[in-house]
């Protein structure tokens, strides 16, 4: 089985996802993509995760995939806020 990467996050990116996650007015898909983010970076797999939110695993780890592009697009480029 591999092991899926590894996510990292600084504190302002955990606070700015915790905000999404929790919010009542965003999208249904930004909730759920933030949980994704904030519990891969807690170390859980892509199974548990999908187990806790009730969700595809291909889903999660698409969104793992696609957060470790979108860091790796804003270190290249320097055009996310840091």
């Amino acid at each position: 089985m591999r092991k899926a990467p590894l996510i990292e996050l600084s504190e302002e990116q955990k606070q700015q996802l915790r905000l999404w996650s929790r919010s009542r007015k965003s999208a249904l898909r930004l909730v759920q993509r933030s949980k994704i983010v904030l519990l891969a970076a807690q170390g859980k797999t892509n199974y548990e995760i999908s187990a806790v939110l009730g969700i595809e695993r291909t889903i999660v780890g698409r969104w793992r995939k696609r957060w470790g592009a979108i860091i790796r697009w804003c270190t290249v480029s320097g055009k996310c806020a840091a």
